[in-house]
């Protein structure tokens, strides 16, 4: 995420999702509004990390794994964390029930990660 320099930059997670191009397009004409692909806009490097990494919430667990002997991380932020994985695996395994084709299902929790991402920058940011 490091290309994405500040996240204070970003008003909110929706505008870093769209910087990343994880938003989907619209194209709209008087009443009508139909809404298409992700626009692909901005940063395809981390687009398509985020999209990768979205593939692995298929069969990851919602539980938090043991922290590594000396890690000490923050407190609210591994509760963050935590609440952020079981979000996206919960959101990962509904989708598909619902009809939503994978690799749709799988950008959209791509931008929710990039979301969730951003949140977590902006912790860190506000120390």
């Amino acid at each position: 995420m490091f290309e994405a320099g500040e996240f204070s930059r970003f008003k909110n997670a929706r505008s870093f999702a769209a910087w990343l191009g994880l938003t989907p397009s619209e194209h709209s004409s008087g009443e009508s509004v139909r809404q298409g692909g992700i626009t692909k806009a901005g940063n395809k490097h981390l687009r398509r990390v985020l999209v990768e990494a979205a593939w692995h919430y298929i069969s990851a667990s919602p539980h938090p794994k043991d922290l590594a002997r000396g890690q000490a991380p923050d407190p609210a932020a591994r509760r963050h964390a935590a609440k952020g994985i079981r979000r996206l695996v919960k959101r990962r395994e509904e989708m598909p029930g619902r009809g939503v084709h994978k690799n749709k299902a799988n950008v959209a929790t791509a931008r929710e990660l990039a979301c969730w991402c951003w949140a977590i920058g902006r912790m860190v940011e506000n120390g």
